[in-house]
């Protein structure tokens, strides 16, 4: 349910609230799948360019190691 009301808050333009919870659903969980989806989640194409968000994708790959 956090990923859906990400994907809302990216859409009308949160960029930070959307990053923030998406790094605490993150750290909430042991490292597993959850989260893969993030980096090509249509509703994020914004979010890309935003810094913390590359941080976000680069802890993420971290963990699939």
């Amino acid at each position: 349910m956090a990923l859906c009301h990400r994907c809302e808050a990216a859409a009308d333009g949160h960029a930070k609230a959307a990053i923030d919870t998406l790094g605490r659903i993150l750290d909430s969980l042991p490292a597993c799948f959850v989260g893969w989806i993030i980096p090509i989640e249509p509703a994020f194409h914004d979010l890309r360019q935003e810094p913390a968000f590359q941080a976000l994708a680069s802890r993420l790959a971290e963990r699939a190691k």
